[in-house]
């Protein structure tokens, strides 16, 4: 069994590509990893609710303690990134929490 952490999870596109995943492949397991910003919303995944394939955690991608500790829990194969700030009003003003 292959398993991912997807980011962003509860989003509109990390949502869809959940619910294809798990339609997809019977023999996987997804580790949704969602902070639950403006952009994510539960609802989106309240059908795959009590999937044994799909287990929620509520985080931060910035927490290094709770990433390390999925990773060594879990032991992912694959990666999957959507978590992003989409809206331009966000990076408007103080620009320093965005510059790398």
């Amino acid at each position: 069994m292959k398993t991912y952490l997807i980011t962003g999870c509860a989003g509109f596109i990390g949502s869809n590509f959940v619910h294809y995943m798990l339609k997809k492949y019977p023999e996987i397991l997804l580790v949704n990893l969602d902070k639950l910003t403006y952009a994510g919303n539960l609802e989106n995944l309240k059908d795959v609710e009590g999937d044994p394939r799909h287990v929620f955690v509520q985080g931060d991608i910035c927490d290094k303690e709770l990433v390390e500790s999925l990773f060594a829990k879990y032991d992912f194969d694959y990666v999957i990134n959507f978590a992003a700030e989409s809206h331009v009003s966000v990076y408007c003003g103080d620009n320093a929490n965005h510059i790398v």
